[in-house]
């Protein structure tokens, strides 16, 4: 837990509480709680609906509507709701669409990550998604067919072959069991 600083006291700028500004934070902070810097003018604390939509750059039904906020390094919009983590396409799948059932990938038939409008997805098992992104050519293999028969046919460890071809043991392991690469002899 962050330490306080004692020493300093300030004034929250929604709610007036005094309060002591953790260390570090003394010439920048505001507000004395997270609810209070989550507040917008009036008082109230937006809705998870009303950040999502401030962030959407809404177009055409059949275009793609792109994503303004925050986005992992892959490209994907997230936000916060209640307090956790939520892709934005997921978050517009369920606003627009329904609930998405366990263990299923919403998946974009666009192919732009930061898009979020609901005509362009759709919830699929991980190996549809998985046979998608390979059917688009987003496929991220580090290794060649060739290598992938090479590492099946193989009896050195899955160290010394993570090493050789340089991918992860967890990567030789998929491929030695046919998890990955199935369709290589």
């Amino acid at each position: 837990m962050a330490r306080r600083n004692l020493k300093v006291t300030r004034h929250c700028e929604r709610c007036g509480v005094q309060y002591h500004p953790r260390s570090g934070y003394e010439n920048r902070s505001r507000f004395c709680s997270r609810a209070c810097a989550g507040c917008l003018l009036g008082g109230e604390r937006r809705s998870a609906l009303d950040r999502f939509w401030e962030r959407v750059e809404k177009r055409g039904r059949d275009e793609c509507w792109g994503w303004k906020g925050t986005a992992t390094p892959d490209g994907y919009g997230w936000l916060s709701v209640r307090g956790h983590l939520t892709y934005a396409h997921r978050f517009s799948y369920e606003l627009n669409i329904g609930v998405i059932p366990n263990k299923m990938f919403v998946c974009h038939a666009c192919d732009n990550a930061r898009c979020v409008n609901p005509a362009h997805l759709f919830v699929g098992l991980p190996s549809d998604n998985a046979r998608d992104m390979a059917r688009k050519g987003r496929q991220s293999s580090k290794i060649s067919i060739v290598q992938a028969r090479q590492i099946r046919a193989s009896g050195e460890g899955y160290a010394a072959l993570a090493a050789r071809f340089g991918i992860t043991k967890s990567a030789v392991k998929a491929i030695k069991i046919g998890q990955n690469w199935k369709h290589v002899d």
